[in-house]
C-alpha cells in the first residue's frame, strides 16, 4: 500500500541528510509504529506519506514514496488527502474553523459530500465518544486535550483508509491517552492502515503491528509487535527510548501551596501573591483562584486532568488572558497586566518562571 523505495530527502537550506536510504514497505491494515530520539526523522517519514513533503516542505527529494502503486510526486496534494487523514503534534496547526462542527465539517465539505450525510455523521460521531456538548463549542476555548481529541474525530468525518499521527499523546494525560487507544483500537478494527511517530510507547503496545527504531535519519532497526514489547526497560534506555509499560503516574507535591499560616516564614520579597485569579467564558467559570502564594525562584509545577485549567491559569497568569480578572502582587507590589506581560516568559505549554518575576 505505501512503499519508500531508496527515499533520501533532505531538507532546503539543511546540510544534512534528515533521511537516508529509506527502504520499506506498509501493508493495508497495519498499525506501524516510527520511534527514536528528537530529530531522529519521524515525522519526516509522515509527511512524505501525508504530501506535507514535497509539496509544503520543500527540499532535495530522490528515491520514490509510492501510495498505492502512484509515487507522491505524480499525485496532486488534494489526491493525497483523499487517501489520507492526518493528526498532528499541535492540533491548533490544523485547525481551520472555531467551532467544533465547522471543523469536523470542513475536510468532508471540500470534497463536496452531501450536507445531510455530515450532519448526520458529525451527530453520530460525537454522540458516539460522548462529546455532544462540544457541538457548539469554540475550539479556543478547549484544552490541549480537548483540542487533540477533536482532531482524532476529523478523521472519522472523512473516510481515508490511511491516517497518520504525529505525537497525538503529547497533550493528553493518561485517562486521555486510554482513550485514544481505544479510538485506535476501533480504526485498527475497521481495517485502516494507521501510522504513528510517537515517543510515548505503552499505549500502543498490543497495537502496533511492526515498529521502526530511528536514528539520525535511517532505520536502525525494525520489531514486530511482540518483539518491541518484549524489550526490556533498560535496553530502551539506552537506545533514548521511553518505557513500554503502563505505569500509572503518581503525582507528588513537592512545592505545595504556601497558606496563610505558612506565609510569615517567607519574607514578603519573596513571595508571588495571588489575592484571587477569575476566568469565565459566557456562563462557564474556568478559573476561581484565592489567596495563594508562591515562593518566588521556585520551580513549581501545575498539574491536572485535561481540561481543569492548567493552561487558561498560566494564561491569565502571565497577562495574556485580556478578560481575567485577578489581584497578583510581587513582592507585596501589584502587578497589572501589562506589567506581567514584561516579566513573564510563556514556551509552548509549560510556564518558565525562574521564578520569573522580579522585584
Amino acid at each position: 500500500m505505501i512503499k519508500f523505495t531508496n527515499l533520501n530527502f533532505k531538507y532546503m537550506n539543511s546540510d544534512k541528510k534528515c533521511l537516508e536510504n529509506i527502504n520499506l514497505e506498509i501493508k493495508k491494515n497495519e498499525c506501524i509504529l516510527f520511534t527514536g530520539v528528537s530529530g531522529c526523522g519521524k515525522t519526516s517519514i509522515l509527511r512524505l506519506i501525508n504530501g506535507l513533503i514535497p509539496n509544503f516542505y520543500f527540499g532535495e527529494l530522490t528515491g520514490q514514496v509510492c501510495i498505492d502503486d502512484e509515487n507522491i510526486t505524480n499525485m496532486d496534494i488534494r489526491d493525497i488527502s483523499r487517501k489520507v487523514n492526518s493528526v498532528f503534534q499541535n492540533p491548533k496547526s490544523q485547525f481551520f474553523n472555531a467551532i467544533v462542527e465547522d471543523e469536523l465539517a470542513f475536510k468532508p465539505e471540500n470534497y463536496n459530500m452531501n450536507p445531510k450525510d455530515i450532519v448526520k455523521n458529525i451527530k453520530d460521531i460525537l454522540e458516539k465518544y460522548k462529546l455532544k456538548d462540544f457541538q457548539k463549542r469554540n475550539l479556543f476555548t478547549l484544552s490541549g486535550g480537548e483540542k487533540q481529541r477533536i482532531c482524532c474525530l476529523t478523521s472519522e468525518t472523512f473516510p481515508a483508509e490511511i491516517i497518520v499521527l504525529d505525537e497525538p499523546s503529547s497533550n493528553l494525560d493518561v485517562d486521555s491517552i486510554e482513550k485514544l487507544r481505544e479510538i485506535i483500537t476501533k480504526w485498527k478494527k475497521e481495517g485502516k492502515t494507521i501510522i504513528i511517530a510517537e515517543h510515548r510507547l505503552w499505549y500502543l503496545m498490543g497495537l502496533a503491528d511492526r515498529v521502526y527504531y530511528m536514528k539520525e535519519g535511517k532505520i536502525e532497526r525494525t520489531f514486530s509487535g511482540n518483539e518491541f514489547e518484549d524489550i526490556p526497560y533498560k535496553a530502551l534506555k539506552e537506545m533514548g527510548l521511553r518505557s513500554n509499560q503502563n505505569r500509572k503516574l503518581k503525582f507528588y507535591s513537592r512545592i505545595g501551596n504556601i497558606t496563610d499560616n505558612k506565609a510569615n516564614k517567607y519574607k514578603n520579597n519573596n513571595l508571588i501573591q495571588i489575592d484571587y485569579l477569575k476566568f469565565r467564558v459566557k456562563e462557564k467559570e474556568l478559573l476561581d483562584i484565592k489567596n495563594i502564594f508562591l515562593p518566588m525562584n521556585s520551580i513549581i509545577g501545575i498539574v491536572g486532568l485535561n481540561g481543569v485549567g492548567k493552561s487558561t491559569f498560566m494564561n491569565c497568569f502571565c497577562g495574556l488572558e485580556k478578560k481575567s480578572k485577578e489581584v497578583i502582587k510581587v513582592a507585596g507590589i501589584k502587578m497589572d497586566k501589562k506589567q506581567r506581560l514584561k516579566k513573564a516568559i510563556l514556551l509552548c505549554r509549560m510556564l518558565i518562571t525562574n521564578y520569573l518575576l522580579k522585584a
